[in-house]
């Protein structure tokens, strides 16, 4: 079945359609500058979750605390804190990895499912809405819109699927994960 307009194309071709818009290449740096990089003055749309889910210091305490109940340290590489938008989806991989393996092996998978369920209601599927709202005052490149509302359509369908099946996540962060 062919595609007859833009709505209809799915998110990845979105994205593509949206980057072949960008001009000869030096648009989309200079655009992320404007929007995501924090430079000398705070940007218009922070990669950090706790620049919208404050105080940052209690976000990057939880968001340590779920990495270390897995086992998980930062490295410290990139020089990114624990609540950047890469390391939140990193460990969402690493949990989905860790859910397969157990699925393959035969064990029960529940604890990855929960770590994961509440770990997108209390992170990212709590500020990426957030930063979605401040990115769309911005007026961004289409490419930018398409990518943070594919991110954000994601992780809501997935803390959907994961809700379906335990039941609610609290959506607030907190003090009692174990360390």
């Amino acid at each position: 079945m062919a595609r007859t307009s833009r709505s209809a194309a799915s998110g990845p071709d979105r994205l593509a359609c949206a980057r072949g818009r960008g001009g000869d290449g030096r648009a989309l740096p200079a655009e992320y500058t404007r929007l995501f990089d924090p430079g000398t003055s705070a940007p218009p749309c922070p990669l950090f979750g706790g620049l919208h889910v404050e105080p940052q210091m209690t976000t990057m305490e939880e968001v340590l605390r779920f990495y270390h109940h897995f086992g998980l340290a930062p490295t410290g590489q990139g020089g990114e804190t624990p609540d950047h938008v890469t390391a939140e989806l990193e460990f969402l991989h690493v949990l989905a990895y860790g859910e397969a393996d157990l699925e393959a092996r035969g064990e029960d998978p529940r604890s990855y499912q929960l770590g994961r369920r509440d770990f997108i209601a209390r992170h990212p599927g709590r500020w990426i809405p957030m930063m979605r709202a401040k990115l769309e005052r911005q007026r961004p490149m289409a490419f930018y819109a398409e990518l943070v509302a594919l991110l954000d359509r994601c992780l809501a369908a997935d803390l959907a699927g994961l809700e379906a099946r335990h039941g609610s996540a609290a959506r607030e962060p907190h003090r009692s994960i174990p360390s």
